[in-house]
């Protein structure tokens, strides 16, 4: 696992808009930083010109820019999996709803693995997103139990599905 003593390649995918910066997009450069400490080689995917790119790329990190439009972009999805390849993707954790379907289809159900990273909003509980999540995520990271609560009630995730991983606090 990610955690683990081997090296986990992790493409992050997160497409905010241009000039947005919140706190999905501040956790996900703050787990990266961590898990490139511990050994781990991270990339980012996201929208060109984005505010979000460029200071993961202020950071040391190389960004994959995409012109992303519709959930089903081929282009796209063609861009991803030479990505996948080139870079020896193990694992995409995705924001966004999109990023899940994009990932998971240039994934087409086998590697890397497609983790998607969710807090509010909450995911509908409707047949799209039952469909979007059984079929093209292997699993649910989230920061709370309620979150978790929310989500196993729907009915249709499985026993293991969906991990909490707090937010950490630096005491300094």
């Amino acid at each position: 696992g990610v955690g683990g003593p081997f090296p986990v390649n992790i493409l992050f995918m997160n497409s905010i808009g241009p000039q947005i910066w919140g706190g999905g997009e501040k956790w996900m450069l703050t787990a990266a930083e961590g898990l490139r400490e511990r050994g781990h080689g991270v990339d980012f995917c996201g929208r060109n010109n984005a505010l979000f790119l460029s200071r993961c790329r202020e950071r040391g990190f190389t960004v994959v820019p995409l012109k992303i439009g519709s959930d089903f972009g081929l282009g796209n999805i063609g861009r991803l999996r030479r990505v996948y390849r080139e870079r020896e993707i193990d694992v995409v954790i995705a924001n966004f709803n999109k990023d899940v379907r994009l990932a998971g289809l240039a994934a087409c159900g086998g590697e890397p693995s497609v983790v998607a990273r969710n807090g509010l909003p909450l995911i509908p509980n409707n047949w799209r997103y039952r469909l979007t999540y059984t079929a093209l995520a292997k699993g649910i990271v989230t920061n709370t139990e309620a979150i978790k609560r929310r989500y196993l009630s729907y009915g249709w995730f499985r026993d293991g599905f969906i991990r909490v991983i707090h937010n950490g606090i630096d005491v300094d």
